[in-house]
């Protein structure tokens, strides 16, 4: 957590919007601030590596999908490899499908 709030404050980050008032950290009162070194959208542009990012199609799960489309837009625009993932199931259903995936695009990699 140091890490990402000491980038935020050196790298001055403009976090784009992504529903930041549906998340619960909102609702507990936390500073804006702290809000955008949570969000992994304001750090779309620094993976240094290929990323997938793999969610579930069901339950709470849903709430992911639009803010890792939005991450991955960004990151596309700025030439880097990282796609979205849906995966059946929720949190927990989708884990098996997901780690099949992510095994076989690191396989890839090599």
């Amino acid at each position: 957590m140091f890490t990402a709030q000491h980038q935020a404050k050196s790298r001055s980050i403009s976090a784009p919007s992504f529903g930041e008032d549906r998340l619960p950290w909102d609702q507990q009162g936390r500073s804006r601030s702290t809000t955008s070194a949570a969000n992994a959208v304001a750090y779309a542009t620094s993976f240094r590596c290929p990323v997938r990012l793999y969610h579930g199609l069901s339950g709470g799960e849903r709430f992911f999908g639009p803010a890792s489309q939005r991450l991955a837009l960004l990151a596309q625009r700025s030439g880097l490899d990282v796609k979205v993932v849906p995966v059946a199931g929720d949190h927990f259903t989708s884990v098996p499908e997901a780690m099949r995936q992510s095994i076989e695009f690191f396989r890839e990699q090599q």
